[in-house]
């Protein structure tokens, strides 16, 4: 009776809730995964807050210090097939991470370094330190990127082989969507992410402001958790434009039930995202998986997940106004944000469901065993 691989998933899982951490989540959770391999998992734990995310303070020393020594151990007494490592692609947590890359090839290790953030070419040609780290940390090292796009980030690397593997989200029991607003009513607009300013909040609001000052009627709904612009401060930016009756203000929520019913009853999703850490925004898959028609930007890899005019809108320049165009094309044709909608959730179901994920990730494993 053959016994299965073991592997080691060195990985950040929540808290805080964001999207990489989610994903990480759910291969740890997957059943499918592991009745093919024994996971191990050694968490990666360094910030409890959004706002802890690149920050720097004392107690984080003592944290590398404890999981380095957690890393050793499990090393020590274990013999995995691989560990697989979600390295920081850039700054100081980059620098931080060289500690663990250090002690998997002390160890002799094979690494798997699956990339959930962008930024190594840039860093890699702002410096010969950075190229020269950069060439020691991927020397040898398999690496799994989100999508074809992703993989231009790598170039120039000496890493063993690269592969491409889609993020995909688990299908909602909640995610069914009875209709859309009539061409009568007025349309209803969601923006759904962390109050983090470069995920496009002030710019969401100035577009529906020149909406509303062009005679648009529309409801919308904001819905995140306080980061580097709380909820408070969304609100008096919304009162200072005078959209108190125009745009409801909540949040964070956590229950899929809710979430999804804002998902389902909604008829554009605005994602005006220039978050440089932005990479396959999961919030995108899910609001394709209820069928909204999205508007949203080229950062990081969306233009491998949306397709233009097909089954989303996407925006070159990151401005009110281009996000304003594409709401009102959307209003003005509603047979148009019918079809986007209904595009969408056909390319979630065709490409970006949990079971792809899984079984991708599984066919990149075991190669790399094999």
């Amino acid at each position: 009776m053959s016994t299965k691989p073991e592997i080691l998933f060195f990985v950040q899982i929540p808290p805080p809730v964001h999207g990489a951490s989610l994903r990480n989540l759910s291969l740890v959770k997957s059943e499918f995964l592991n009745s093919k391999f024994n996971i191990k998992l050694l968490p990666i734990k360094f910030a409890k807050t959004i706002n802890d995310i690149g920050s720097f303070n004392f107690s984080k020393v003592l944290k590398l210090f404890k999981t380095s020594f957690q890393l050793i151990a499990k090393l020590l007494f274990n013999r995995f097939s691989f560990v697989y490592f979600t390295l920081s692609p850039t700054g100081g947590a980059f620098k931080r991470d060289l500690v663990f890359v250090l002690i998997l090839k002390l160890f002799f290790v094979k690494r798997v370094y699956h990339l959930r953030g962008m930024g190594i070419l840039k860093s890699y040609h702002s410096s010969s330190l950075n190229k020269n780290l950069y060439n020691w940390a991927f020397k040898n090292a398999n690496v799994i990127c989100l999508s074809n796009l992703h993989l231009n980030d790598i170039k120039g690397l000496p890493y063993k082989k690269a592969y491409v593997v889609n993020n995909g989200i688990y299908i909602s029991e909640y995610s069914k969507r009875e209709s859309y607003t009539s061409t009568n009513n007025p349309v209803k607009i969601l923006f759904l992410s962390n109050y983090v300013i470069s995920k496009g909040v002030l710019v969401f609001i100035d577009s529906l402001k020149l909406l509303q000052d062009k005679g648009y009627s529309f409801e919308a709904t904001m819905i995140g958790a306080d980061a580097d612009i709380t909820k408070e401060e969304v609100v008096n930016y919304i009162s200072k434009n005078n959209l108190n009756d125009k745009i409801k203000v909540l949040g964070k929520i956590t229950d899929d039930k809710i979430k999804f019913n804002y998902f389902n009853t909604t008829d554009i999703f605005v994602f005006p995202t220039f978050y440089p850490n932005e990479v396959f925004p999961g919030v995108i898959l899910e609001a394709m998986q209820s069928g909204c028609a999205i508007v949203t930007t080229t950062t990081g890899v969306i233009k491998d997940i949306i397709t233009d005019k097909h089954d989303g809108l996407i925006v070159n320049e990151i401005t009110p106004e281009e996000i304003s165009t594409k709401i009102e094309s959307l209003i003005n044709d509603r047979v148009f944000l019918q079809t986007v909608g209904k595009n969408a959730v056909q390319s979630f179901h065709d490409k970006f469901t949990m079971k792809h994920f899984e079984e991708n990730v599984a066919t990149v494993f075991n190669e790399i065993i094999e």
